[in-house]
Parts: C-alpha cells; structure tokens; sequence
C-alpha cells in the first residue's frame, strides 16, 4: 500500500506539470482503486470485482485543430427548424458552449481468489477493457444545463493487457498476492460504446444539487442511468466530476481563483448488458450466473481547485452486481482520485 501510495504521489505532482507543458487546452487523470477506498469495511481485502480503472482525458484547443466550428455543427444538426439561435429543443439556453476532448482508458475486474489458477465460474470473470474515444460536452452559459456525448472503441480481453499490467504491478511491491487466473479471462473481441449523459444544476456557489440522466448503447454495457449529487462549499462552480463522464469545462467567464466543496450523491444503474459479467457479445466465455438487472452507488467526497488546477478524491460504494456465492456479500468499495487543468474559457457557439 506504501508503494501504490507513492506512485500516486508522484503521478499528481508530475501530471500538471506535464499537462501545462503541452499543446493541450486542459485535460484529467482519473485513477480509481479499490486500494483507495479510505473507509472500506472490507478491510485488507482488495483486488477483486473491480479492482482498477485508469482514464486519460486531453481536451482539444479547437483553434489550434481547425475544428471551432464542430460542435457548432453538431449542437445545431439537433436544434429545431427556425431555431438559428439553437435555445429551443435539444441546446436549450442561451448562447450555449461547447468544449471537445480526446479520452483514453484501461479497466480490469478479477474474481475474488485471484491467486487460483483454474476457472472460477462462481465467481465473476477475469476481464481487461482498454479502449480510446472523443468526448463532447455543451454547456450553456448560465452553468444550468450540460449535455455530454462520447464515443469508445477498443477491445475486450487479452489484447488490453490487463493480466500483463496488474502481474507487473503486484511483482514490483504493490500487492502480495500475484494473479494467477488470467488464463481464463474473456476472449478478445472489439467493442464499441456509446455514451449521452445530461446534467442539470440548482443552487448557488456555497449549495446546490445536480441531478443527472443518461444512458450507455454498445457491446460493452448497455444501461440507463439517474445520479444526483450534492455540493456545500466555496465558490462552487461548473458541474460535478461523474464516475462514468468527467466534466468539461467550456464556459467563457473567469472563474474564482479559488474552490474547495464536499459533495455526497447516488447513482442507479438498469443494466440490460455488461460484458465484464455476461462475457463478451461475439465469442463463448466465461459469465456470471444471477446478475442483478438493478445497481446502485453511493458516493462522497471532496474536491478543491486553484485557478484550473483540480484536485477530487471520491469514496464509492457499490451495490451486488450478482449474487454471489462465495462471499459473504458482493458489496464493493473503492476509491477514486482525479488531477487536472480545466480548458481555459471558451466563446459562445456561433462565434468560436
């Protein structure tokens, strides 16, 4: 625990500097484990169900890439007809801003007994997911509305590395217990997923709530989703940073130098798929009997920000995703940082 607490000291004392230094507008490092959940009451116990998930999101500067007028297209390709100022239907408010971002990730997920060699079909699969995507969020100007869009691609199985990865991490010191299972994870297949999220936001600057909608389309999970977080602190701005879709920064004001707020929320989740418990959609594997169709988070946390440096560490709680039986509960617990540089401001739609 020592070492992994030392490679994430460092990964947030190296990322802003490494993001300030690029020729990106702004961007994010996610990294959540379940050796980061400060409060668990699994105790020692970790490395199993989802055990980590690492995301890369590098905002794009739309001058610098020749696509300012992108999003402008693409707002006004769902407003409706003789609307030119797009505040009615799909872009409602007024003088709405958009922001563009390239992502990057890599999950893994393991059954509890990860130093069994043989097939565990009680358990869930050994599972590896490492994909890349472009993410697109407009945000009206009022900060009371956003709506986020992303797309995935990438693959399922041995070609993410996953098995590679965590055996490496655990050899160098992070961890006593060495997989050994990862023979018997998915087959490789591609995937592709698809992702619209909306977020709406009640308050002021010291409390607010912010409820959100949304669903997942593809062959990795197909879902529908209802979120609500609460805020109390300073300066409180833009949306909250989601488990699922981060936020994106794309208002043209200066923000307070500084922000600091706690938040505590909830996330349901109506699962039709989920590879990572069903097997994949093209190749015979391994899968889990019992998957419960209805799953739930619960999530607190803190987040700070000075001038567009943010800091947020989240606790989350996870409902059984199956029932299990091997384990007493399949209640899991993990923990969530993020760094990053928010995009400087942005001009309304129609005049980037």
């Amino acid at each position: 625990m020592r070492s992994l607490t030392a490679a994430l000291a460092t990964l947030l004392l190296l990322a802003p500097a490494a993001l300030a230094d690029s020729p990106i507008a702004g961007g994010s490092l996610f990294w959540e484990n379940d050796a980061f959940a400060a409060f668990s009451s699994e105790g020692d116990k970790s490395d199993d169900k989802y055990t980590n998930g690492v995301r890369f999101t590098f905002n794009i500067d739309p001058e610098r890439y020749r696509i300012d007028g992108f999003m402008d297209r693409f707002c006004r390709g769902f407003c409706a007809e003789g609307d030119p100022d797009c505040t009615r239907n799909f872009c409602r408010g007024i003088d709405p801003r958009s922001s563009v971002a390239l992502v990057a990730g890599h999950n893994f997920y393991t059954p509890e007994d990860i130093e069994n060699p043989n097939p565990q079909p009680l358990d869930r699969p050994w599972a590896g997911w490492l994909y890349v995507g472009a993410l697109g969020v407009i945000t009206d100007a009022n900060e009371k509305r956003q709506d986020t869009f992303e797309v995935q691609a990438g693959i399922l199985g041995q070609g993410a590395g996953a098995g590679r990865l965590q055996t490496a991490i655990h050899k160098l010191g992070f961890s006593k217990r060495i997989p050994a299972g990862w023979s018997n994870q998915l087959e490789n297949e591609p995937a592709l997923n698809l992702l619209y999220d909306q977020s709406r936001r009640y308050g002021n600057a010291n409390l607010d709530i912010v409820p959100q909608a949304g669903v997942v389309l593809g062959t990795i999970q197909t879902y529908v989703h209802g979120a609500a977080t609460v805020r109390v602190g300073w300066n409180i701005t833009g949306f909250p940073v989601a488990l699922i879709i981060p936020s994106v920064t794309s208002l043209e004001q200066e923000k307070p130098r500084w922000e600091a707020y706690v938040f505590a929320g909830g996330d349901a989740r109506l699962v039709a798929h989920n590879a990572f418990l069903d097997g994949g959609l093209f190749r015979d594997g391994p899968s889990v009997d019992n998957r419960d169709f209805f799953v739930h988070d619960i999530r607190a946390g803190l987040s700070v920000r000075y001038k567009r440096f943010r800091l947020t560490y989240s606790h989350i709680r996870r409902s059984e995703e199956f029932e299990p039986v091997l384990a007493s509960s399949g209640v899991h617990e993990f923990g969530s940082f993020m760094i990053g540089i928010e995009p400087p401001p942005r001009k309304p739609i129609g005049e980037q």
